[in-house]
């Protein structure tokens, strides 16, 4: 007796084998019936395609013939490539009639709609506004101009720690908060420094007058003969508005022509005023003289001394002539122009009776 390979061996591969039932099916030949699988019936009269399911696996699975199924399931065009959720019917005799029947999928209702939870509120008047995914009750206030503590009290059955989407709350009408200030940038110092006086001799005292720095703050006084080589001489707090007097005194070593150097800064060091220059002025000495007016001078009123030393005078000279004797009180200077002997700035001159 002749045996037929079975389906899904390796001698005789699923797909093959139901490709040859299929053309004889085609071709009006007689199939001889295959016995049945040893296996017990567990699918029901229909069963649907899962994912990777072919009608081999089917077969194997439902302990049906392949030829048996095939047959049961003209309708489908292609045996082995099948749409997952295709309905295969199982013939009679190898479906269990304990199995249960496949069921279509369960068709998804929409939730029924809570209807938004209102409450009452105190007082009017007053809007409506329906909680949002996110909202809290103090955001809703902030977006509405309303203070917070107006929201609680327009709604006095609201846990705001428990909010729901969809609840209505109610937002108070003309209570709004009064407008903060905007927030002002913290104050730059700008840090200047005077002083008074801006010349004289060594030893003079000078006030220094510095103003915006911070209020209350430590401030170092500098002094110096080079405004980029100074050294703290003594430290302050300036006063409520970033004001500071303080007086110094000009070193007593210095030179005529000098130029003493002060200013103010933060102790950390930070802030700096620009320095103002102390000129340094020496007095020339006074010069007592008497003698007689020449006119040696040129262009200028010249006397001879006593001594015989000759001077070149300038100023205060009005009503006096060559010939006459005086006596003369000035400090020497320096001139281009009255070039003979000593030039004398007179400061009182008078005359001498011969």
């Amino acid at each position: 007796m002749r045996t037929h390979p079975r389906a899904g061996t390796d001698r005789f591969p699923a797909a093959a084998f139901a490709a040859a039932m299929l053309s004889c099916l085609a071709g009006g030949a007689v199939v001889a019936p295959l016995p049945a699988l040893a296996q017990t019936a567990t699918c029901p009269a229909q069963v649907l395609v899962g994912p990777g399911d072919t009608l081999s696996l089917i077969a194997l699975r439902c302990g049906v013939p392949l030829a048996a199924l095939v047959s049961a399931n003209p309708q489908l065009p292609n045996i082995e490539q099948m749409t997952v959720g295709t309905v295969i019917n199982i013939p009679p005799g190898f479906s269990s009639p304990l199995a249960p029947a496949p069921q279509p999928a369960p068709v998804q209702t929409p939730p029924a709609q809570t209807p938004p939870v209102v409450t009452q509120p105190a007082a009017e008047p007053y809007t409506q506004y329906t909680v949002r995914a996110g909202d809290t009750l103090s955001s809703i206030a902030q977006a509405n101009g309303v203070a917070l503590s107006a929201m609680l009290a327009a709604n006095p059955n609201v846990d705001p720690r428990a909010l729901r989407i969809g609840q209505v709350v109610f937002v108070p009408v003309g209570t709004a908060p009064a407008p903060q200030p905007a927030p002002q940038p913290a104050p730059v110092p700008s840090p200047s420094v005077a002083i008074s006086p801006s010349s004289g001799a060594p030893g003079t005292v000078v006030t220094i007058t510095a103003a915006g720095f911070l209020p209350a703050s430590e401030v170092h006084v500098l002094a110096g003969y080079s405004s980029t080589s100074l050294v703290v001489v003594d430290t302050r707090t300036t006063d409520a508005m970033g004001r500071l007097s303080v007086t110094a005194r000009v070193p007593e070593a210095a030179r005529d022509g000098n130029t003493v150097y002060l200013t103010v800064e933060t102790s950390e060091g930070r802030y700096r005023a620009p320095a103002a220059g102390f000129q340094v002025v020496v007095a020339a000495p006074v010069l007592s003289l008497q003698g007689t007016l020449t006119t040696d001078g040129g262009q200028c009123q010249a006397m001879r001394a006593d001594d015989g030393a000759v001077y070149s005078l300038v100023g205060l000279l009005s009503g006096y002539v060559p010939g006459d004797r005086v006596a003369v009180e000035g400090r020497r200077i320096q001139s281009t122009v009255c070039t003979v002997g000593t030039a004398v700035e007179v400061t009182s001159i008078r005359r001498l009776a011969d």
